[in-house]
């Protein structure tokens, strides 16, 4: 009865300190901006901006709010009503193929999208009125660029 129970209880306990890491990895979300969140899509492995305004300049490898996530972001949505992406914002998203950027940006900083090696191809809205130096570097694999308007 003794080793049933002591048994029961060892699976419980491995069972609760697994748990909280799976409710972490189904997704996350906090702030990137003053009125611009983000939310990251585990199972979609999206990551979406949304809110109004500008999201803030990052520096050495981008947003720590979602660099674990990183290595699995495939796609990114920039939702209408971020009109600026910051400095490094999308900084060595690796792994992001699709980006969705909407009308009414109008900024993209410097290193926005560096070395996002699986990106192929990107369409810039025609309110975009400003891009960074080096917004687009290190993409080996990014080779269209449409620029709308």
């Amino acid at each position: 009865m003794k080793r049933k129970f002591l048994c029961l209880l060892l699976a419980l306990c491995l069972l609760v300190s697994v748990l909280p890491a799976q409710i972490h990895a189904a997704g996350s979300s906090g702030s990137c901006g003053e009125n611009v969140t983000w939310a990251f899509d585990a199972a979609t492995g999206t990551l979406t901006l949304s809110g109004t305004g500008s999201t803030y300049d990052y520096r050495d490898g981008g947003p720590t709010e979602w660099k674990e996530f990183r290595n699995r972001i495939r796609s990114i949505e920039v939702k209408p009503g971020v009109t600026g992406l910051g400095t490094s914002i999308f900084d060595r998203c690796v792994n992001a193929e699709t980006v969705t950027l909407h009308e009414g940006l109008k900024t993209i900083g410097m290193f926005a999208f560096w070395h996002c090696d699986s990106l192929t191809e990107l369409v810039i809205p025609a309110s975009v009125r400003y891009i960074g130096a080096s917004s687009f570097g290190s993409n080996e694999n990014l080779n269209k660029v449409t620029f709308l308007g």
